[in-house]
This record gives structure tokens, sequence and C-alpha cells, in this order.
């Protein structure tokens, strides 16, 4: 009799459970960014450019130039830029940090790269700040992430600061030739 009663009354508890759950705040941890592509955006130019992509891209201005076939050819030199400004399509690889606010831009050393980035992120447009410990330089990007309603984005795209490119003509003279902004895309 007292397990019947027990029952009895045990049965409106469990028939009246509900679940509650949130959506959380998209995050960045939690996983590899795999840096996969590019796309670099001409915002002023002096003459038109024709931008020829390979699979490294650097955020710094193209250096070395050299006059082929009617036009010139601008390069960036990849080893001499510093890490967490360079990358190569398919083997960089990024790794976000939220307890400590800091990046991994590479395994294979331990340096770890402050970063700054909202807490609260969302899909529309939000600054990230990366400070290189060993230069003092911090780069700026507006970046941009997939997660509509989730809290794993699989799509990171980060948008780089303009870089200026000066271009030396015959008479000596350097002019602004070229702005640029370069788009990073990073998929986990």
């Amino acid at each position: 009799m007292k397990n019947l009663l027990f029952l009895i009354l045990l049965i409106p508890f469990l028939l009246g459970c509900k679940t509650y759950s949130e959506i959380s705040e998209p995050f960045l941890t939690g996983g590899e960014w795999i840096f996969t592509d590019y796309q670099i955006v001409v915002t002023t130019s002096i003459s038109d450019v024709t931008v020829i992509q390979n699979d490294t891209i650097c955020i710094n201005a193209f250096g070395e130039q050299s006059y082929v076939d009617g036009g010139i050819l601008m390069k960036q030199i990849y080893l001499s830029t510093a890490i967490d400004r360079r990358f190569i399509r398919g083997r960089t690889i990024w790794e976000f940090d939220d307890n400590s606010y800091s990046l991994f831009c590479d395994r294979n050393t331990n340096v770890r790269f402050p970063v700054t980035y909202p807490s609260y992120m969302r899909t529309e447009k939000d600054e990230m700040y990366i400070q290189n410990p060993l230069t003092g330089v911090t780069t700026d990007y507006t970046f941009i992430t997939d997660a509509i309603g989730a809290n794993y984005p699989r799509k990171l795209t980060l948008t780089s600061p303009e870089i200026v490119s000066d271009l030396l003509l015959s008479n000596g003279m350097r002019d602004n030739a070229v702005t640029v902004k370069v788009v990073l895309i990073f998929t986990r």
C-alpha cells in the first residue's frame, strides 16, 4: 500500500518536468581554425591593378617590385613578415584560448599572441585586435562568423586594415600606387 501511494505521488512529478536550455553565444575556441582562402580587395589605385594570387599572403605592404611585360609586379616577402601576419592556404592554423584571451598562430612555437575580441560575439561585424609580443605591433581586423543560432561557428572571416603599397617611379619618387584590404577566410 505504501508503495502504491508513493507511486501515485511520484507520477505527477515525473510528468511535470520540462527541460529548459538557452542558446549560448558563438565562441571561437574549441578547435583549430585552418586558413582556407583569401581575397584581395583593391580600394584605391593610380591605375588598373591585376592581383595574381598564390598560396601565401601577408598583411603588410607589397615591397619588391619589378617591371615585367609593360606592367609592374609587386611581391611580399613572406619570411620577413611577422608570424601573426603571414598565411599559407591550407597550412596556417590558428587556435584561440578564451581562458587567457590568447591566440596560437603556430603549434611549433609556444608563443601566445594576446587577442582582444568581444566576449558576446554575434553575426554582425566586430573588431578583433591581435598584439604581437615580439614586435609590439597590434593588427586590428574586422571579423564575422557564420554562427547564426548556433554556438559553434564553422567559418571565420577576417578583414585586414588598409595596406598601402608605394610605387617607385622612374624619376626616383614614390607614389601611393595601390591601397588594398585582405579578406582572410578560416574554417574548422
